[in-house]
């Protein structure tokens, strides 16, 4: 399968193991020639960010412990790294972890990828931040802290003002040529101001 405007690499389990260890706070995977710059981890009881700074992972779990789940290889089902143009992706499969590494290539249209932004938890700050993490919440009483500093004034009026980038990366089927989505990837983190910028 070609998947057009990117790269896809299937990981190894020894790679797997290598970035979960580096997310758990070990060293910095060997070769590792990409841009990152978020974490968002699925544990079995909640979800973790992470912000990488310094080429170490500060996680949404160190700076609210009591809200946030300490992520561990046993409790993980699946984690994204990504950034501007790559995003590392690994899963549970049983016992084992499984993976990808998806990066962007130039590709001429009609291919190119489609990006996307969806509108992250959050109409309400919930306390001041801490070390550039704020805890959000909704009407229905869900939450998340997330890998922004955010502002009382950011959610004036319930405004929800998190975003989450995306990208759709398409593939053609051979006998009739039609395009479809086949890969999507996370992209950034951001914050929208009320004026829509």
């Amino acid at each position: 399968m070609k998947v057009y405007g990117a790269s896809l690499k299937a990981l190894q389990e020894t790679e797997c193991k290598e970035f979960l260890g580096w997310l758990l706070g070990e060293k910095e995977p060997s070769n590792l020639k990409v841009q990152l710059r978020w974490a968002l981890i699925f544990c079995v009881d909640g979800v973790v960010w992470g912000r990488l700074e310094g080429g170490k992972w500060i996680l949404s779990s160190m700076i609210f412990p009591e809200i946030c789940p300490g992520p561990s290889a046993e409790k993980i089902l699946e984690f994204r790294i990504f950034g501007p143009e790559t995003e590392i992706l690994v899963w549970r499969a049983e016992e084992a972890f499984r993976g990808r590494l998806l990066k962007d290539q130039e590709v001429r249209d009609p291919f190119v990828p489609l990006p996307e932004t969806r509108v992250l938890l959050g109409n309400k700050l919930l306390e001041e931040p801490r070390q550039g993490f704020s805890r959000v919440g909704s009407p229905e009483g869900r939450e998340q802290v997330v890998p922004k500093e955010c502002s009382f004034e950011d959610f004036k009026d319930g405004h929800w003002p998190l975003q989450l980038l995306l990208k759709h990366y398409f593939v053609r089927d051979e006998e009739t040529g039609a395009l479809r989505v086949a890969i999507t990837r996370l992209v950034d983190v951001c914050k929208e101001d009320q004026n829509g910028a």
